[in-house]
């Protein structure tokens, strides 16, 4: 569970960075970065996350920050 939300702090560094630069290949790893988190995401969801009250509070900010930073990285095409 903590590779998948490290995967999204991850991706929030990489669209941040993609926002800051106007360059196509920051804009491409940041969309890498956006993909890797989400699948990272969804194989937890899908084992089913076991983990204490805090840790699955952690797991559903870092669903709402990926889908928050899905929508960053499609308004800056």
């Amino acid at each position: 569970m903590q590779s998948a939300i490290d995967a999204v702090f991850e991706a929030e560094r990489s669209v941040t960075q993609a926002q800051g630069n106007n360059n196509p290949q920051d804009f491409q790893k940041s969309q890498q970065e956006l993909m890797r988190a989400q699948q990272l995401l969804r194989e937890v969801r899908q084992k089913g996350y076991s983990g204490t009250a805090e840790q699955k509070h952690q797991f559903q900010r870092a669903e709402e920050n990926l889908r928050i930073l899905m929508e960053a990285q499609n308004a800056i095409r």
